[in-house]
């Protein structure tokens, strides 16, 4: 811990410690700290000089981010929507249209492949050697018994990942991604904002929106909220399709030596494979039905009657 933020807080009587920030509870207050350099400040001064109204009070400018944890409004379910109009609003700020070079666009297709079939030969890997056992564990012969489920989502995501690299289009939108979205660092009151807007790293937008749903599966209604950011920023074909694969590739999942945990950690695999496919079934009954009602209005001057029909 920073001694200067003893200047900000003269005591810290507890700290709950989480992945990449804590909490830091201080005379009855509640603070927000995260170490940052200097790059996540110029993103901040960035911001302020485009007059980014969602920007929190943060305490601090040396090399943590310290924001005091206000009382938040009690719609939780109303927060979630809040935070993919703030993220589209952080997003639209820093977005520019680009164009993929024959050259980009397979890169981009090498690495995507290679991390769809690394994680193909890592379960393939898996069920050979949890077929070896006369007697598997509960976590392995529940995963055995789901594992078709795994390997349909990644043919899936091969699939996607073949219609956007054979598609025409080259256009996709770049912006200032902030890499680690989720509602835990999320403020939602008064004003709104998030803790931490990143480090400047600029991609395609979908990779903040990949990873809070994917992070935040269980909280979430994603299509809901994956609709509600396309009002605000409008995906292309190919962002669609590339979404579609990325949020499609199922997680590593690694076993420790209790086999009770390994049990629930499965389980919970199993029923977040179940969440993303339903949101990838009913995408693609609503395409298939857009596809109909678009041939149906271009082709709508068009008689189909046969010659022998007319006679």
């Amino acid at each position: 811990m920073n001694n200067s933020i003893f200047s900000y807080l003269s005591s810290i009587d507890k700290i709950d410690y989480y992945d990449n920030h804590c909490i830091l509870y201080s005379k009855g207050e509640k603070y927000y700290y995260q170490k940052a350099n200097s790059s996540v400040f110029s993103v901040i001064d960035s911001l302020k000089s485009k007059q980014f109204s969602f920007i929190g009070p943060n305490l601090s400018k040396k090399d943590y981010l310290l924001y005091s944890l206000l009382e938040e409004d009690e719609d939780y379910e109303f927060k979630k929507k809040e935070l993919i109009r703030v993220l589209a609003a952080f997003h639209e700020l820093s977005m520019e249209e680009k164009i993929y070079s024959m050259e980009e666009k397979k890169k981009q297709y090498d690495t995507i492949y290679s991390m769809i079939d690394s994680r193909m030969k890592y379960y393939l890997k898996l069920q050979d050697q949890i077929d070896e056992f006369s007697f598997p564990s509960p976590a392995y012969y529940l995963l055995i018994k789901n594992i078709s489920k795994v390997y349909r989502l990644l043919h899936f995501a091969f699939q996607e990942l073949d219609k956007w690299f054979q598609g025409e289009e080259m256009k996709y939108h770049e912006v200032f991604l902030m890499t680690n979205v989720s509602l835990d660092h999320f403020h939602f009151g008064e004003t709104s904002y998030f803790y931490d807007y990143g480090e400047g790293e600029r991609g395609v937008f979908i990779d903040d929106l990949v990873s809070f749903f994917q992070k935040d599966l269980f909280l979430l209604p994603i299509k809901d909220l994956f609709h509600l950011y396309q009002e605000y920023i409008p995906f292309t074909n190919g962002e669609k399709l590339l979404f579609l694969c990325l949020f499609s590739i199922p997680e590593e999942i690694s076993f420790q030596d209790s086999s009770f945990q390994d049990t629930i950690r499965v389980r919970r695999f199993v029923d977040s494979i179940d969440i993303i496919q339903e949101f990838l079934l009913e995408e693609n009954k609503e395409n298939q039905e857009a596809d109909q009602e678009k041939f149906k209005e271009e082709n709508n001057d068009i008689d189909f009657r046969s010659d022998e029909d007319e006679n």
